[in-house]
């Protein structure tokens, strides 16, 4: 049976791309020695940097050219609304893709100093150790959301925690990819979020007050007092599902 493919957003395509790279770096600099390290480990700390500033600057001038047409589709106001958000959530993308920045540059100058880097036996098992480190924080900076129990063809998102502060700042975002699947203003009834791990189904406010379908209801709970922490993984699943 095929595996559905992952589907990630922006961001997370530049944290993969950016995190192979620097892996690959890292490894290139554990291989030299005297200026050649120097450059090396210079355009690691670098890289990242116009890495992020060329995606920000896309993202700023032409935002709608991360979505497909049909995310434009909804109700006008709404649309209008969700680009306010989006703003906001701009800001945010920038301050984690600094965390990421600030942490891989980091791990580099760590691993370059560390005086193991001598003995040539040592070199692949420290910047295997540093791969894993980096790796590990770098997880718990991000939230994966597996939309396959919903929608079979589609696969994973991964988003960055810092993103979001609310719930309804998740679920907004989580909507333009199932746009299409569910309604409008919908959660708890066309779709639910559950922790992956503990089968634990998030509830909205929406479905606490029992608000119609349709009509805004914004669930400003933070995500941490719903317990959705980075490095979580999270699952939509249809509400007849709920305790499968």
């Amino acid at each position: 049976m095929q595996s559905p493919p992952k589907i990630l957003t922006p961001l997370g395509i530049i944290f993969l791309f950016v995190t192979l790279s620097e892996a690959i770096l890292g490894v290139g600099i554990s291989q030299t020695n005297s200026w050649i390290q120097v450059v090396l480990a210079v355009f690691a700390c670098i890289f990242p940097s116009g890495v992020a500033a060329a995606f920000f600057y896309i993202l700023y001038h032409r935002p709608e050219n991360f979505y497909a047409p049909k995310d434009f589709a909804g109700d006008a106001s709404y649309l209008e609304s969700m680009k306010e958000a989006r703003a906001i959530r701009i800001q945010r993308y920038s301050e984690a893709a600094l965390n990421i920045q600030h942490t891989v540059e980091e791990g580099v100058r760590s691993a370059t100093m560390r005086p193991e880097l001598s003995d040539p036996t040592q070199r692949n098992v420290i910047v295997a150790e540093e791969v894993e480190r980096i790796s590990k924080e770098l997880k718990g900076t991000f939230v994966t959301i597996d939309l396959s129990k919903f929608e079979k063809n589609m696969g994973e998102i991964t988003l960055p925690i810092a993103a979001y502060d609310t719930l309804n700042d998740l679920t907004d975002e989580i909507f333009f990819v199932l746009q299409g699947h569910v309604r409008p203003f919908a959660y708890g009834y066309d779709w639910l979020l559950r922790n992956k791990e503990t089968k634990e189904v998030i509830i909205s406010r929406r479905v606490l007050e029992k608000i119609p379908v349709g009509r805004p209801a914004p669930d400003m709970r933070s995500l941490k007092e719903l317990g959705i922490i980075g490095g979580m993984e999270l699952e939509v699943i249809p509400p007849n599902k709920r305790n499968v």
